[in-house]
This record gives structure tokens, C-alpha cells and sequence, in this order.
């Protein structure tokens, strides 16, 4: 029972610093995912925003030259596709390739990552989409 006002007194601590660090900050320059976590999946044509001030508009595939599904191939192939971006006011257009490695591009604070374009040459037709990562640089 002596003890109870300490554990009390860390409790209050505890939940203290717990809540201060929920915390939300408004700065508009922060990315709108989780940059580690997540992925933005954007449609042919479409433009996704990626952050607060930064949008993406898939263009275009550039070239396709990645194995089909069923063919036994000697070399994976490649992709590219053309973005369109848009930060703070300026615009910008990159292609990015996704081979063996994948491509980024920098635009003002954030890096773009390439990582998987859909679908993959098949039967299938679909209309394409790209997944990009973004990263504060």
C-alpha cells in the first residue's frame, strides 16, 4: 500500500507522455501516406495527388518489353512509363523504367519510386496502372 501513490504518480507520467505524443501536425509539406509502408496506385490517366503539394498524372507507357506470361524468356524485360508531375505551382514529366532495378525520380523534397506497373503482358487487358512509392528525400 506504501507503494500505491509512486505507481500512481508513474501512471500519470506514462499517460501523460502517451497523449502528447498523439499530437497531429499541420505542416502541409508531409506526405499524405506512410512513405515506408504504402504504395499509390495511379490509373492510365489519372492523376493521384502523392503529398499535400505533390500530384502524379500516369501519361503514358512509353515501351513494354517485359517477358509475357507464358513465354520462356532469356531476359525479364523492361517498362517504361511517362508521369506527369505536379509541385507547388511547377510541372514536370519523367519517364521511369522498371527493369531490373527499379527508377526514381526527385521532385523538390520528395523521391518516386517506381514500383510495379499492371498488368503484367498476359491474355488479359486491362487497363494499365503504376504504383509508386514516395519518400520525403
Amino acid at each position: 500500500m506504501k507503494n500505491l501513490p509512486l505507481l500512481l504518480l508513474a501512471f500519470a507520467i506514462c499517460s501523460f507522455f502517451s497523449l502528447n505524443s498523439c499530437d497531429k501536425n499541420d505542416n502541409d509539406d508531409q506526405p499524405t501516406p506512410d512513405p515506408l509502408a504504402d504504395t499509390i496506385s495511379i490509373g492510365f490517366q489519372e492523376t493521384e495527388w502523392l503529398t499535400s503539394i505533390l500530384e502524379a498524372k500516369f501519361d503514358s507507357i512509353v515501351s513494354e518489353s517485359r517477358c509475357p506470361c507464358n513465354a520462356d524468356c532469356i531476359w525479364a524485360g523492361s517498362v517504361t512509363v511517362l508521369l506527369n508531375f505536379n509541385y507547388a505551382g511547377e510541372t514536370f514529366s519523367r519517364e521511369l523504367t522498371l527493369g531490373a532495378e527499379p527508377s526514381s525520380v526527385i521532385i523538390g523534397k520528395y523521391k518516386v519510386t517506381l514500383v510495379e506497373v499492371l498488368p503484367y503482358p498476359c491474355d488479359v487487358i486491362i487497363e494499365p496502372v503504376v504504383k509508386v512509392a514516395i519518400k520525403k528525400n
